[in-house]
């Protein structure tokens, strides 16, 4: 499998690039009323109004340090409240490396992940380990209502 990886902190994620759409530096953005912290706000992609969430702020509730290498990975996020695909931008620091897990190399996450259910299989390489992101359970459903109506 194909991953784009990033920290989190000192952590180390990865997103399967089958859900990759565009990777954009990070952009100014237009605050959305109501929502929590984590989502930083909205900016225009190709004439869409682009929801982004801050990783680092949602899994370790620290905000993103604005780098050189943060950047905005805008991803397919299908919404069962309104059955359509939509262009979620999930934003996260060192955005930097592509690379190849290997199917061997996946473990099933044996530890409970709470309220963190996009937290998914973990993988293991030369630089330790990786934990794989499940894009579609970043949001709870109360919040697609609001961030996507249509």
């Amino acid at each position: 499998m194909l991953v784009l990886v990033f920290k989190l902190g000192d952590d180390r994620y990865a997103l399967p690039t089958k859900d990759l759409v565009l990777l954009v530096p990070a952009v100014e953005m237009r605050e959305i009323p109501r929502t929590p912290d984590f989502i930083l706000g909205m900016f225009e992609f190709k004439g869409l109004a682009v929801p982004v969430v801050d990783l680092q702020l949602l899994t370790k509730q620290t905000p993103c340090t604005p780098r050189l290498s943060t950047r905005v990975m805008l991803t397919n996020y299908h919404s069962a409240k309104t059955g359509k695909t939509h262009v979620l931008g999930l934003m996260a620091e060192d955005v930097t490396q592509v690379q190849e897990i290997k199917d061997k190399d996946v473990k099933g996450n044996d530890i409970s992940v709470g309220e963190a259910p996009y937290l998914g299989d973990v993988a293991t390489d030369d630089g330790g380990m990786i934990q794989l992101l499940d894009v579609q359970k970043i949001l709870p459903n109360a919040l697609q209502d609001t961030l996507f109506v249509r």
